[in-house]
């Protein structure tokens, strides 16, 4: 009799062990659900695999680096990119990857390139040597230049910082800190105190991203610059002294493309992604009152989107739109806005 509840005991503490286990073994499974495939690096590779895999054998085909080489010999080449020579240019080593370059309007061999890890360099011989310009205590994130093209401003640009989709892998950030201005032909930098937070490393400005920026060159009375940012469109009357919201918005997406340019007699083109406050395209005479010019032919999604205005003929603006339905891209000309 006293066997039973030894034994009684015995299975109680195997049963509890057992539910024990099952606890832990349902919390890792739990765990495991949250855990994305995107956060493992080895999902990079089995996601190329399958890109590249023939779906019949579930192999990457051998020799295919080579049959790929082969293929691309046969593809039709331009005939007159086939006759340009290129030459790498610089800035070596340092010069990170260059998402902005000018050339100065008083000479084309001063030439001024940014890049979104490396800061701002200038050139006086074309490209065959370069200085950089930004101070090593500044943030060396160029993401955007633009120079002042007026008679006796042409010493005045600007560029703008912070790289909302950048790199081989979409979604590397890299943060900025505003607009920097330079008033000695780029050799000197010196930041817009009211576009700065000084806070690289949190995204709490509307400047923190630069997507482009465009200056009048229409208006000789005040410096009128135009800024595309994080969701928003900015216009400054004072050579970016102060700054009016002028499109846009309370934005919560963290992936908001915007885009500015100006003909030359000072009508405005911005460019909101669809998932922002003032979505679509828009027109302003004069950059205070805008129409927005897309018709219903327009695809309802779209990201990024850039313009471009003919310098022939400025009524005509064009645009290639960025993750459209059907993920496609969209083009479309516009006459003076008015289609």
């Amino acid at each position: 009799m006293k066997k039973i509840p030894f034994l009684l005991f015995i299975t109680t503490i195997i049963l509890s062990c057992n539910q024990s286990d099952n606890s832990e073994q349902i919390a890792m499974k739990n765990q495991r659900k949250v855990i994305y495939p995107s956060d493992n690096p080895a999902e990079r590779l089995v996601y190329e695999n399958r890109r590249f895999k023939d779906p019949n054998t579930g192999r990457v085909p051998s020799d295919m680096r080579r049959k790929e080489l082969m293929f691309v010999k046969t593809l039709p080449i331009s005939e007159s990119l086939s006759k340009s020579n290129w030459s790498h240019r610089g800035p070596y080593n340092v010069g990170g990857r260059t998402r902005a370059i000018s050339f100065d309007v008083q000479d084309e061999n001063i030439i001024l390139a940014g890049g979104t890890s490396g800061g701002m360099f200038r050139s006086t011989d074309g490209g065959q040597s370069w200085d950089m310009t930004t101070d090593p205590g500044q943030l060396h994130n160029v993401t955007c230049v633009a120079q002042d093209t007026r008679l006796g401003h042409e010493d005045t640009w600007y560029f703008g910082s912070g790289e909302n989709r950048g790199g081989w892998l979409g979604d590397v950030s890299f943060l900025g800190n505003g607009i920097y201005k330079s008033i000695d032909g780029g050799l000197s930098w010196d930041s817009l105190a009211i576009t700065t937070s000084n806070t690289p490393q949190s995204w709490d400005n509307d400047f923190d991203f630069v997507w482009n920026i465009v200056t009048d060159p229409s208006n000789d009375s005040m410096d009128v610059v135009y800024a595309a940012v994080h969701g928003d469109i900015y216009k400054s009357s004072d050579g970016g002294m102060s700054w009016d919201k002028k499109l846009g918005g309370t934005n919560s997406s963290y992936y908001q493309y915007t885009s500015v340019e100006i003909t030359s007699d000072g009508v405005v083109y911005a460019a909101i992604s669809s998932d922002c406050v003032d979505k679509g395209i828009w027109r302003s005479p004069d950059g205070e009152i805008w129409t927005k010019i897309i018709d219903a032919n327009f695809p309802p999604v779209y990201d990024r989107i850039e313009l471009a205005i003919n310098p022939n003929n400025e009524d005509e603006v064009y645009c290639i739109a960025a993750s459209t339905t059907g993920y496609g891209q969209f083009t479309n000309v516009f006459f003076g806005g008015t289609t």
